[in-house]
């Protein structure tokens, strides 16, 4: 059974394919069309997915969609907040029509009749349950606990569920207007950065300041007995649709807003320092209520606010669940195999057979055709059959080096195929790369790829954590010998690696272990600021030309400048 998701119309669109409960091919739209954030009808992802999958769009048995318009449709007259997603009832059948110039048949009943004569079936999954079943049915846990925390889907912005064998059962929700994703989302605003993009950076930030408005966030954002919170409106206007987020009343509170590009002053870096605060305690009070509903000791999370890495370490490590999942793709991408997997799972009854080991899904490119690619460029090149060997020489020498290999990455986090490393001993290797290489603010830190087996040699932290989404101590003992990843509060945002999830990948921390006795990599996304992730040969070829990078590791091929 061949069960396409997609994810569009507002931010990060995104598609996915599941073939009998497995995941075979993931990948969001920006990272073919380089507009970072494209929420337009993911066109080339589709083609991509099923390209991989060796189908064409007549083989697929459904189509599900990551929104449920009908909760929209009751509630648009009332609700000015909900979004009017009506048109998704038509848009979607007519964009899949286009995508194969295919004929129409009956809207009303979501079906699409092919040239083939085969009819195709759309579903409308529930947001929240999307994202749900992004995290749980790809956990690898029989039973655990499920909390999803977004801006809102539908109408909803927090769900506590418990996820069973091939079901997920709802607890409670939170509904918009009240919401933990829009709260940051609005002082993310506030403090000068984009919403929906710079809320990482606000995190980031956090750590420089002091959360001396902390009780202020109490106030507004009201954390209840029951797992859940409340916000009081009056501060913001997020809900109003307005392009700016926040009320008069919340300027009056904490001062004139920061403008893009402003100096950044220990105000601003004391809000956000509350501001995180505040998350981590929504997030906390969620996870134990949880905890005390289901008596799991399996927790998985997902939505746009699963992505705020310090709110998952702190919880988790103080929470009582033993283990946690983490769907990589945990913004609105993820949705796009999540809810396939609610179809194919939940609603149509089939057991699990998959588990997420990687986050692996993108498009790859064989020897050949990068080969092809840098001929055709002229570019000077050589070639390395122990590649990884080459490179973790060069890591210790101080070079900054892009790394292409194998599939792309699905989700918003570059785990050792489509990153830039570097040594993480140099205490000037940040410096270096916000300026030179990644062209962003300068207090933003790097994260750490290291063995899972060595893991807590370095860090406060013994369990696996893949996907670069939980942040923990550095120990005391090598903060001094790893400087470049150790943030100002001697925290860091730890990937760790078996050889079974990236072999190369692997050898490749080892080779630089053997060279340097530190069996730790500094790992970030291979972009600049303000661009999608590399996704082809040429691409990762442009960021290397443009950029103050040493050397470009293209799957066995080497450029250095």
């Amino acid at each position: 059974m061949n069960i396409l998701g997609i994810n569009f119309s507002a931010h990060d669109s995104a598609a996915g394919l599941i073939k009998d409960g497995k995941v075979i091919a993931a990948a969001l739209e920006e990272r073919f069309t380089r507009n970072k954030h494209d929420g337009r009808f993911p066109f080339n992802a589709i083609n991509f997915c099923l390209n991989k999958a060796g189908i064409t769009v007549e083989e697929l048995d459904y189509v599900a969609f990551y929104w449920n318009s009908g909760i929209d449709i009751e509630t648009v007259e009332t609700r000015d907040f909900v979004r009017d997603d009506k048109e998704h009832l038509y848009f979607v059948p007519n964009q899949l029509m286009n995508l194969r110039k295919i004929r129409k048949n009956d809207y009303i009943e979501q079906k699409i009749a092919f040239t083939g004569g085969k009819e195709l079936k759309i579903r409308f999954i529930d947001h929240h349950m999307a994202h749900a079943a992004s995290c749980f049915y790809l956990s690898g846990f029989d039973e655990a606990a499920i909390l999803t925390v977004d801006s809102y889907g539908e109408k909803t912005t927090l769900m506590m569920a418990h996820g069973k064998g091939a079901k997920i059962y709802e607890i409670k929700r939170v509904d918009m207007p009240h919401s933990l994703g829009q709260v940051y989302s609005t002082v993310t605003q506030y403090l000068g950065f984009r919403p929906n993009d710079g809320e990482g950076t606000v995190m980031g930030l956090a750590p420089y300041g002091k959360p001396k408005y902390y009780e202020q966030f109490k106030n507004i954002v009201k954390i209840k007995d029951d797992g859940t919170f409340e916000v009081d409106l009056s501060y913001f206007q997020y809900y109003l649709k307005r392009p700016v987020k926040y009320s008069q009343k919340f300027i009056d509170a904490f001062g004139e807003p920061r403008k893009n590009g402003e100096e950044l002053s220990e105000r601003h870096k004391d809000i956000a320092a509350s501001l995180q605060k505040i998350t981590e305690d929504v997030i906390k009070n969620a996870i134990n209520f949880l905890y005390e509903k289901t008596k799991c000791n399996n927790l998985c999370m997902a939505g746009g606010v699963a992505l705020n890495s310090v709110a998952n370490g702190t919880s988790f490590r103080e929470s009582k669940f033993k283990k946690v999942f983490i769907q990589p793709a945990s913004d609105d991408s993820g949705t796009s195999i999540g809810a396939p997997l609610y179809l194919y799972h939940h609603m149509l009854g089939n057991p699990r057979n998959f588990v997420q080991i990687n986050d692996y899904f993108g498009p790859e490119y064989d020897e050949e055709c990068i080969k092809k690619i840098l001929e055709l460029s002229k570019a000077k090149y050589s070639y390395h059959k122990d590649i990884e060997k080459v490179c973790a020489k060069m890591l210790a020498e101080g070079k900054m080096i892009g790394w292409f290999q194998g599939r792309m990455e699905f989700g918003p986090r570059s785990l050792g195929n489509r990153s830039i490393l570097a040594n993480p001993k140099d205490p000037k290797m940040k410096d270096k790369l916000n300026s030179q290489v990644k062209h962003r603010e300068w207090f933003r830190p790097f994260a750490p790829s290291v063995h899972e087996e060595k893991v807590a040699e370095y860090f406060e932290m013994n369990f696996e954590a893949p996907y670069m989404l939980i942040v923990c101590d550095v120990k005391e003992n090598k903060k001094n010998e790893i400087p470049a990843i150790t943030h100002v509060d001697g925290t860091a945002r730890v990937q760790t690696v078996r050889m079974e999830q990236n072999p190369i990948y692997y050898r490749l921390i080892e080779e630089f272990g053997k060279i340097t006795g530190t069996y730790v990599i500094l790992n970030t996304s291979f972009n600049i600021k303000g661009e999608p992730i590399v996704c082809n040969p040429e691409d990762a070829m442009k960021c290397f030309f443009t950029t103050g990078l040493d050397a470009l590791a293209i799957g066995n091929f080497l450029l250095v400048k």
